[in-house]
C-alpha cells in the first residue's frame, strides 16, 4: 500500500519585496512539496529600491508599483488580501 504524500504548508505574514520574496522561493523551490499562502491587506506594494528614482523625478508612481498577481499565476502562492488577526 502506497502512503499519500504529505503536503507541508506554509503562510508568510506580509507581503511586499520581503514576504514576496520569501514565499516566491519556497515555492520554487520546493517543488509543489510545500503549499503557500501569503496573506498582504495590500493589493499593491511600491519598490523602495526604486523609490530614489521616483523622488528625483526619473520614474512616475506606477514604474515602482507591483501586484501579487504573478506569484499566484506563476508560482501558484496562494495570496490572500486580507489581516492577520492571530496566530496557531
Amino acid at each position: 500500500m502506497q502512503r499519500a504524500r504529505r503536503i507541508e504548508h506554509i503562510v508568510v505574514v506580509g507581503g511586499g519585496a520581503g514576504g514576496g520574496t520569501a514565499a516566491r522561493y519556497i515555492a520554487k523551490d520546493s517543488d509543489g512539496a510545500i503549499d503557500v499562502t501569503l496573506v498582504e491587506p495590500s493589493r499593491t506594494y511600491y519598490t523602495c529600491f526604486f523609490s530614489n528614482l521616483y523622488i528625483g523625478g526619473f520614474r512616475d508612481l506606477q514604474s515602482i508599483a507591483h501586484s501579487y498577481g504573478k506569484l499566484a499565476s506563476d508560482y501558484g502562492i496562494n495570496v490572500v488580501h486580507d489581516w492577520v488577526v492571530g496566530i496557531d
